[in-house]
């Protein structure tokens, strides 16, 4: 293997390895985005459970009303503000499958490469092979003279 073609095989292995690291974030980010749909989801269930619940000790109770409209409301906000977090980790998680695409199709390209250079290589070494064993036949003196 010729200096050039081993450079070439540590460059592949090198775009493989980052491919092999963004494909790891791509997956830690995938698992971000389900825990906060996740987590949304909990938020509005428990919204859900908490508005279809009264409690009749507070039904004459004006301040007991009020703290509960102001507790839905504090539910509300936190729900749009998992919507607004869950919304940036999509857009970062879209990010990442990019980089993530990016680098793989580095590591394929560099892969191809390397893989035609050993072919040609191959081929070189077996067409000087031939040419050596035709040379060999010529000058063998034939038995059959």
């Amino acid at each position: 293997m010729s200096r050039g073609d081993r450079g070439l095989a540590q460059a592949s292995e090198v775009a493989e390895q980052k491919a092999e690291k963004a494909l790891q974030q791509l997956a830690s980010s995938q698992q971000q985005v389900t825990d906060m749909e996740q987590r949304l989801s909990e938020l509005k269930q428990f919204r859900i459970d908490y508005t279809r619940t009264a409690d009749p000790t507070t039904l004459g109770n004006m301040q007991a009303i009020l703290n509960r409209r102001n507790f839905i409301h504090r539910i509300e906000e936190a729900i749009i503000y998992q919507r607004n977090l869950l919304g940036k980790a999509r857009e970062e998680h879209h990010l990442v499958e990019q980089a993530w695409r990016k680098q793989r199709a580095q590591a394929k390209a560099l892969d191809r490469v390397c893989e035609r250079r050993s072919d040609e290589a191959r081929r070189a070494s077996d067409r000087t092979e031939q040419a050596m064993l035709d040379e060999l036949s010529l000058r063998k003196p034939r038995l059959t003279e």
